[in-house]
């Protein structure tokens, strides 16, 4: 069955076509909302960290109970439900002990709870179930809200070749119902019914296929009976091309780096060059004093990444110079660590702080932690010293209520 997970650690947060960011933050044990102004949309109150799905509502989780919250702090349903799922922006699964249902999730309205249970999804925009009472299942419509055929089949599963379709079973033999009407177009007739592809003069066609007392039948999505000649079917088709492969010379490929040379009598030497084809032409050339080490910066995603500034250490603390040798940040932490190239922890004392990829101090080392950044909020989530986590802006403002910096 596909589905979405619903727990989100550290999810950031989606936003689209809502007047303000907003941002999950915590007093330490529960999580709540706030946003740019610091404002206390929801007080902590939820278990666990949480993001928001692209239809603006977020599955929470409070004293252990499922709930739909809205990017405004408000609860679209209050948490009461053992398990919640999406399927949708608008639908998902709502379950309370073994009962499952639908739940809209932008009015968190209950749908299908009079049935023993809600199932198989048509994963179509017009929202259609099978809903179960006993052992019989009919269709539902969550959109509409009501049945759209009787509860009289032993089964039903929606096809894939079109999502409005499904096929049913009564004793045993199978048709298919078009949930949009709630009428038979493939008859209860078949041993098997399946979906079915073929490609006459190698166009695509779909439909479904039914085999009964040796009989097989192929159909249109209506239904329709169509004939198939002999090669048409065998499903998909796929040709291989073959492709020459030439491997690259690596002594042939021109680039500009930049290296590091030294130290020579305390004395180091940075250049820009262009190598390649067994010759190598110096572009730039600089020599810095009073560091007791340079080098290039190591990611763990691009070892040694020619860029265009440097590390350097002096009396054992880190800081970062250009490549022409002018100072970035100055020496003075103990730790630095790069993270997928994006950005660098600093470390100092015990704390945190974060720099740029392009060697820009956003916040000094003050913090407990750096926990990720959200690429949707182009913000950092951390952790201060008191326990409180939040979100940190490109500009170091920490978005947590009440802070003083």
């Amino acid at each position: 069955m596909k589905f979405r997970v619903i727990l989100f650690l550290f999810l950031t947060l989606s936003i689209s076509s809502f007047s303000q960011n907003v941002y999950q933050w915590s007093d330490g044990k529960k999580w709540g909302l706030t946003n740019d102004a610091r404002e206390v949309l929801l007080a902590p109150q939820v278990d666990e960290p949480f993001g928001f799905f692209q239809d603006r509502s977020a599955f929470v989780r409070v004293n252990n109970k499922w709930g739909i919250l809205d990017p405004s702090g408000k609860f679209r349903a209050t948490p009461k439900y053992d398990k919640l799922e999406d399927l949708s922006d608008v639908f998902g699964y709502a379950s309370i002990g073994d009962k499952q249902f639908v739940i809209n999730m932008k009015n968190g309205k209950e749908i299908g709870k009079q049935y023993d249970a809600v199932t198989e999804y048509c994963y179509c925009t017009e929202g259609f179930f099978a809903a179960r009472s006993g052992k019989k299942f009919g269709i539902l419509s969550a959109t509409a809200e009501k049945l759209v055929t009787k509860i009289t089949y032993d089964n039903i599963k929606f096809t894939y070749n079109d999502r409005t379709k499904a096929i049913v079973t009564v004793n045993k033999k199978m048709g298919l119902v078009d949930a949009k009407s709630g009428e038979l177009v493939i008859p209860v007739a078949y041993d098997e019914l399946e979906d079915y592809t073929s490609f006459p003069n190698g166009q695509r066609q779909e439909g479904f296929r039914g085999k009964s007392g040796g009989i097989t039948k192929v159909f249109t999505k209506e239904g329709v009976v169509m004939s198939v000649k002999p090669g048409d079917d065998g499903g998909a088709i796929m040709e291989i091309m073959a492709k020459d492969s030439h491997e690259v010379d690596e002594a042939s490929v021109v680039k500009v780096s930049v290296f590091v040379y030294g130290p020579a009598n305390g004395e180091w030497t940075i250049t820009q060059e262009k190598r390649g084809n067994g010759s190598a032409e110096i572009l730039q050339l600089n020599t810095i004093t009073g560091y007791d080490n340079v080098s290039k910066i190591k990611d763990m995603w691009y070892p040694e990444a020619d860029k265009e500034y440097l590390v350097v250490t002096k009396n054992g603390k880190f800081g970062f110079i250009s490549s022409k040798g002018n100072v970035m940040i100055e020496p003075a932490y103990d730790s630095f660590e790069p993270k997928n190239n994006d950005y660098f922890i600093t470390k100092l004392g015990g704390l945190s702080g974060v720099v740029t990829k392009n060697i820009v101090e956003v916040k000094k080392p003050v913090l407990k932690s750096v926990d990720e950044y959200s690429y949707l909020h182009k913000a950092w989530l951390v952790t201060i010293p008191d326990g409180r986590r939040g979100y940190m802006t490109t500009e170091g403002r920490i978005l947590i209520p009440g802070i003083k910096e």
